[in-house]
């Protein structure tokens, strides 16, 4: 299984608490394994398989000011190519 860097910067982070964020893998929530702060998540995903890998990154709740209900949500696609076959014999 492969694994994916992540740093997701929270430019609106004035606007929004950070509390609701949320990363998923393949439909796997996995927030819990990145480091969370005011200006952003960093981390590693790991469990990428080979083929298509979906994740999907979501920032939601009531804003700071007005207490209007923000989200925002962005989905990327991560390609992972198989091991090539190094024949030994």
């Amino acid at each position: 299984m492969g694994a994916a860097a992540l740093l997701v910067p929270f430019l609106g982070a004035s606007r929004v608490a950070v509390e609701p964020f949320e990363c998923w893998l393949n439909d796997e929530n996995v927030t819990g394994t990145l480091t969370l702060g005011r200006n952003g998540a960093a981390g590693a995903i790991v469990g990428l398989h080979e083929g298509e890998n979906r994740i999907r990154l979501r920032v939601f709740g009531r804003s700071w000011w007005g207490g209007e209900y923000v989200e925002e949500q962005r989905s990327l696609v991560v390609h992972v190519r198989p091991l090539a076959f190094l024949d030994i014999a």
